[in-house]
């Protein structure tokens, strides 16, 4: 199933200003989040102990 059928048409989506500013924002707000993650994550020591080694 197609990921695009639950969203309007691309070129809708593109001449519609409001919609390309929300789309930027939320790919880069989902960035930053796996940004954070990543970093947290890397943080853990649980992590860290299985990452280091067995």
């Amino acid at each position: 199933m197609p990921a695009t059928s639950r969203f309007p048409p691309l070129r809708e989506m593109v001449n519609t200003s409001s919609s390309r500013i929300i789309f930027s924002i939320l790919s880069f707000w989902i960035l930053m989040m796996w940004k954070e993650v990543l970093i947290l994550s890397s943080g853990l020591p649980f992590f860290r102990i299985e990452t280091s080694g067995t």
